[in-house]
This record gives C-alpha cells, structure tokens and sequence, in this order.
C-alpha cells in the first residue's frame, strides 16, 4: 500500500488578477519519481514555490508528513520547511559564487539540517554529497568557475546535503547535451535507489522524464489537466493538444 509523503489539496495562488494555480490536488506517494510538466506559465515553479513557504496560498493546503506546512492561514519559512526534510533547485543555478563547491555544500550541511553537527562531521558529510553527484574533481573549485553542468550537480549536492526526504528539482536538465541528460538521469534514479529520497521533477525535456518517473502529472494555466504512468500521459488526447504537440514516442 502506498503512503503518501506530501499531500496538495485545492491549491490557488494569484498573482494580482492572474491565476498561477487554480484548486490543484496532488499527492506524492513515498520512494516514487514524480514528473510535473506542463507548457510554461502553467504554474509548475510556482507550485514548488508554495511547497517551500515562497509564496503562501490564496486556498487550499499543503501537507508533508503529516504536517500542514502551507495554507492561507499558516505558511512555514522556507528554512523551516527545509529542516523537515523537503530539499529543493532551482531553474537558475544559485551557488555562492565565491565559494569553492565544498564550501557551498558545506553551507548546507551546517544550516538545512534539523540537528547540529559538528565542523569534521559536516565536513565529511559535504564530501560525500559532492562524491555522490560526481564533483570530487572539482571540489575545491570556485563555483562561479563551473560549467553548466557542474553547477547543476552542484544544485543537486547542496540540497542532498540537507538530508531531504523529499527532493523537488527544477529543470535540472535544461541546456544540458544528450550526453549530460543521460548523466542527470542515471544520477536521479540513484537517489532515489540508493539514498531512498522521494523525488518530483519538473522538467521540459521529456526524454529524461519519460525514461526515469513513475507517474507524471500534467499541468495547464494554472491547472491539473490530467496525470498517469508515462505510458498514459504520452498518448493522452488533451496532453498532445496542449503540450506535446504530437504523439510521444516512448
């Protein structure tokens, strides 16, 4: 039987006159990959944003573990929401530019994390995340000296380094070569493999998505069009019309 870990219900953000998100429901069952796609300004990063304590909902709520974290009368902070074990990128990589990658990924070690730790212990925990997202070369390098790639492992590293239990990824693959995609695929599923991290991903590269969710949900101004197994969605009538353009071939 499925557990949920995260549970969206009736989600409406505004901004001004314009609606973001209108009365979204989902729910992110515990150890899956979810893909989020939709055409942009279809309110998916906004969505992400509301998860975080960004931007705090006009309705409806948003639960993780339990806890309400998001609603219209009540909005944890952003580090807050991280110390509970929700770990986020973003589109535009944002590293400390002047820090080296182990410093940046330190950063989190030593504020995303619920308990304190010690300095070696952070240390050798900052290590381990670079290691994992394949950075170890490159460990001592400024970040602002990193190609895109890297800086997009290094999104990656710093929000494992917090110890999510969820992790919500923003186009992680945007930009990227076939080469650098395949990378960042084989790079998700061991998250989820080997640290047992519940993932959503959004993402416009449909190739990545398709080859590595189990359940993809499809959002359209600001609303939830349809969701299903890859399979579903790729051949889905109303998907095709608003997003793939044609038939996805899988």
């Amino acid at each position: 039987m499925a557990i949920e870990i995260l549970r969206i219900e009736g989600i409406t953000k505004k901004f001004g006159g314009v609606v973001a998100l209108n009365n979204v429901d989902i729910i992110v069952n515990e150890g899956e990959i979810l893909g989020l796609v939709g055409p942009n300004g279809s309110g998916k990063t906004t969505l992400f944003n509301v998860i975080t304590g960004f931007y705090p909902p006009e309705s409806g709520s948003v639960k993780f573990l339990d806890n309400i974290i998001a609603s219209s009368k009540k909005v944890l902070k952003p580090h807050e929401i991280c110390k509970m074990g929700i770990g986020r990128t973003f589109q535009i990589p944002k590293p400390f530019s002047s820090l080296s990658v182990l410093d940046n990924v330190l950063v989190s070690v030593l504020f995303g994390r619920k308990e304190s730790i010690s300095m070696a212990d952070a240390r050798r925990e900052a290590l381990y995340s670079i290691e994992f997202c394949g950075l170890s070369h490159q460990k001592d390098t400024l970040s602002m000296n990193l190609n895109l790639n890297d800086k997009r492992r290094l999104e990656l590293a710093r929000a494992l380094a917090t110890e999510p239990k969820l992790l919500l990824i923003d186009e992680s693959v945007s930009g990227l070569n076939p080469n650098e995609i395949d990378g960042f695929i084989n790079l998700i599923r061991e998250i989820r493999k080997k640290r047992g991290i519940t993932i959503v991903w959004v993402e416009h590269v449909m190739r990545a998505i398709m080859k590595t969710v189990n359940r993809v949900v499809v959002l359209n101004f600001g609303s939830k069009l349809v969701e299903g197994s890859p399979e579903v969605i790729a051949s889905d009538s109303k998907v095709i019309e608003a997003y793939l353009g044609k038939k996805y071939v899988l």
